[in-house]
């Protein structure tokens, strides 16, 4: 659902939160600031997220908080810290 270079992209902007707890509406309201267009299929952020979680750079915290953003309706988005 998206380029090589936009998980690229969206990785470094994830990598910089450092030591800082995030959600994924964090990371896309960096990536509008950064004028990184969002990919035809949103869900592929979910696909960087695995990865990172994989390499030990970012990890899951227990907690949740409800989405700002429009299209996800006040849904719950799992809170993540990074962690080097």
């Amino acid at each position: 659902g998206a380029s090589p270079e936009w998980g690229t992209s969206v990785s470094g902007i994830i990598r910089a939160f450092d030591g800082e707890f995030f959600t994924t509406d964090d990371v896309w309201r960096v990536c509008q600031e950064q004028g990184v267009e969002e990919p035809r299929e949103p869900r592929a952020l979910g696909a960087v997220m695995r990865d990172l979680a994989r390499e030990g750079v970012i990890v899951a915290t227990r907690d949740y908080r409800p989405s700002v953003r429009v299209a996800c309706h006040s849904r719950p988005v799992r809170v993540w810290r990074r962690v080097r």
